[in-house]
């Protein structure tokens, strides 16, 4: 028995050894490619989007079937919520990989240009090729996270635990929601005021739905 957890011991001082170095050279990963602020960025951007896909979907919902839908329009609009998101998801992997690794390779090679050294297998290299997964992995998975929360009251109401009277009120609240933690998020990164920019960012969304409407009528 003794013997047993003397190893297990060893195992999870051997782990937390492990994730110490991970941290660390994240840390310095950081520090040489700036990923931190470009992440950030990339993320507030494309949440939004995804925010705003599925504020779209019900709106449209809405104005196609009445405030109140029915367990089919539910189906519809969580099928096309989450079909929509992760197409989102894939592009943005793909297209923000391809981007960011380009960019950061033109710039590796001035870099070399202007050391008159070769650069591959260095840890700025390796810091750039980290740089580069987890943007794109940002980039992908920002909206489809968002697109999700939005789609919880739906599924709520579809599987009864949430009157169909409420889906659609309780979904806008929680885009709105989102919406303003979003520009939050983002007066935080930027320094400047917090509150101010979440009503920005509301804003938007509540001028999307004028939009939205306006199109309907005149149409």
């Amino acid at each position: 028995m003794r013997g047993n957890a003397a190893k297990m011991r060893d195992a999870i001082r051997r782990v937390i050894i492990r994730i110490r170095e991970w941290r660390e050279k994240i840390r310095l990963y950081n520090e040489i490619s700036g990923v931190g602020e470009i992440a950030r960025r990339y993320f507030a951007l494309n949440a939004f989007d995804g925010t705003l896909t599925i504020f779209g979907v019900v709106l449209g919902i809405i104005l196609a079937k009445g405030p109140v839908p029915d367990i089919y329009t539910l189906k519809i609009l969580i099928g096309a919520g989450i079909g929509g998101s992760i197409a989102m998801c894939i592009s943005g992997i793909f297209g923000a990989y391809v981007t960011e690794k380009a960019e950061r390779e033109r710039k590796l090679r001035e870099l070399e240009s202007a050391m008159l050294a070769k650069l591959e297998d260095t840890i700025i290299s390796r810091a750039n090729r980290f740089a580069t997964v987890m943007i794109a992995l940002i980039d992908g998975f920002a909206p489809l996270l968002t697109a999700l929360l939005s789609l919880i009251p739906p599924w709520l109401s579809l599987h009864g635990i949430l009157p169909l009277e409420y889906t659609i009120p309780t979904t806008i609240v929680a885009i709105f929601a989102i919406l303003f933690m979003l520009g939050v998020f983002l007066g935080r990164a930027t320094k400047e005021p917090a509150f101010i920019y979440g009503l920005k960012t509301l804003a938007i969304g509540m001028a999307t739905s004028l939009l939205l409407i306006a199109l309907d009528i005149l149409i």
